[in-house]
């Protein structure tokens, strides 16, 4: 009996017992080709839809940032006219037109004119110089006018500036000007400009 036990107990130990979990038929804990696949698939869907998103967040930000840029240099510009036109002690103008402006500045305000300064617009280099330097670049349009006054008329706007002789004679009081700059980005099938006005 002992014997018959022990054969018993060996047969037990070299039968097949199946796994706890369910036998030989169950299948594994991976994924299959297909769904591995299908998931390389919608990454791949998802991963392309967020990059033309950021290239358009891109080229936006760009664009922005190239248009700033320009009004900054505009406002530079037009800060710098400014200073001469308005702060600076101007004695006379020899020039002007609807397009450029000379003037003569007191700098060291010894009562007599020491400076001239030519201020232009060269319409085929599109840009304003400044004494021959370049103040500002891409310029489509500039346009400079003069408003006179009289005791009988108080705002005239002229094409050309009129110095101060005395009060019963029209003289400047007044220089507008307008710069319209091409904004970056923008070709010549579809110009987009704006117009800064001083």
């Amino acid at each position: 009996m002992i014997r018959g036990k022990g054969v018993r107990r060996m047969a037990s130990l070299t039968s097949f017992d199946p796994p706890q979990h369910g036998g030989p038929t169950q299948a594994a804990g991976g994924f299959t080709l297909i769904e591995l696949i299908l998931t390389l698939l919608i990454l791949g869907v998802v991963a392309m839809v967020g990059m033309v998103g950021f290239a358009d967040a891109l080229r936006g930000f760009v664009f922005t940032a190239e248009n700033v840029r320009t009004a900054q240099k505009v406002q530079a510009a037009l800060t710098r006219l400014n200073v001469d036109l308005v702060w600076l002690n101007i004695r006379n103008v020899t020039n002007s037109s609807a397009t450029g402006l000379t003037y003569e500045m007191d700098t060291d305000a010894d009562g007599t004119a020491d400076t001239t300064t030519i201020l232009a617009y060269d319409s085929s280099n599109q840009r304003i110089t400044l004494n021959n330097n370049i103040l500002l670049d891409n310029v489509t349009a500039f346009q400079a006018r003069y408003i006179s006054s009289t005791q009988t008329d108080p705002e005239t706007v002229t094409s050309t500036f009129v110095n101060y002789v005395s009060d019963s004679t029209a003289y400047t009081i007044c220089i507008e000007l307008s710069i319209t700059c091409q904004l970056p980005g923008s070709d010549a099938t579809s110009p987009q400009s704006k117009t800064f006005t001083m």
